[in-house]
């Protein structure tokens, strides 16, 4: 069995189902590569140091603090950042690269980003580097 490459996208101080989907995600190594966690803001669950605090929290229960780190993504809305997203830094720029990177990593094995939160992190990479398009699968 093939293992798929995942990114997961979150907004992990939110509701409760994405710390399930990250524990899920981290312990099944034999199914899944996870590239990266990346996290955004959404209403609730506060800023987004708390998503991501949450994130590493749950990374830790797993015991997998050495193995994958959190990367920060937007806390405003694509509307507010898109213009943007050709200068060097912006809101959510660090979750944008870590995307494209590992899009363009890996050539002969999709990249399938898991959206669990909103969907700005992935629409301002498409829309940085189009080119992504044919080496991701978005599920949301």
């Amino acid at each position: 069995m093939n293992e798929i490459r995942v990114l997961l996208d979150t907004d992990a101080n939110n509701e409760i189902d994405d710390q399930h989907a990250i524990a899920y995600l981290l312990l099944s190594g034999d199914r899944f590569i996870l590239e990266g966690i990346t996290v955004n803001k959404t209403n609730n669950g506060g800023d987004i140091h708390e998503q991501a605090k949450e994130a590493e929290r749950v990374i830790k229960l797993c015991g997998m603090e050495d193995k994958i780190s959190v990367t920060l993504g937007a806390s405003d809305s694509f509307s507010e950042i898109q213009s943007k997203v050709m200068n060097p830094v912006f809101d959510g720029s660090d979750a944008v690269e870590l995307m494209i990177e590992k899009a363009h990593r890996n050539a002969s094995q999709i990249l399938t980003i898991l959206a669990i939160g909103k969907l700005t992190n992935v629409a301002l990479a498409i829309k940085k580097d189009p080119t992504i398009v044919s080496k991701i699968k978005v599920v949301w």
